[in-house]
C-alpha cells in the first residue's frame, strides 16, 4: 500500500480525494488507496464512512461511538457513500453505507454515536 501523505493544511477529505455529488460523497480510485492487492484499503473505507456521517450530522455535534461492518472486499474502483440521521433530544445516531457499482450491495457500513451541543 502506497501511504497517504497529508500536509498540515490539508484535510481528511482532501487527502482522501473525497468529492461531494448530489446526496453522496464519491471516493475516486487512485493506487494510494489500495490496501491488500486488487483492493481498496478498510481504513479509506472506514474515512469515507465517517466523513459522509460526519457531513450530514454537521459541526454543532461531536462523535463518542464508531462501529464498522465489512461486508465484501471493495475492489479497485470509486467508492460511493451516503448517510442517514435519526436525531433525539441530545444524541443523534448516524448510518452510512459504502458501495461501488451497485447500491443494492453495500461493500461496508457504518454507525456513529454523537453527542449534540
Amino acid at each position: 500500500m502506497t501511504n497517504i501523505a497529508m500536509t498540515s493544511s490539508e484535510s481528511y477529505e482532501d487527502a482522501l480525494g473525497v468529492k461531494m455529488c448530489d446526496h453522496m460523497l464519491i471516493m475516486p480510485f487512485r493506487p494510494a488507496l489500495i490496501g491488500r492487492t486488487g483492493f481498496l484499503h478498510g481504513g479509506a473505507i472506514a474515512g469515507l464512512l465517517s466523513l459522509a456521517c460526519d457531513r450530514i450530522v454537521g459541526d454543532d455535534a461531536w462523535c463518542f461511538t464508531s462501529t464498522f461492518q465489512f461486508l465484501r472486499g471493495a475492489r479497485q474502483g470509486d467508492l460511493h457513500a451516503v448517510a442517514t440521521i435519526a436525531r433525539g433530544a441530545s444524541i443523534a445516531t448516524v448510518n452510512a453505507m459504502a458501495w461501488q457499482d451497485d447500491e443494492r450491495r453495500p461493500v461496508a457500513s457504518a454507525c456513529r454515536k454523537y453527542r449534540l451541543t
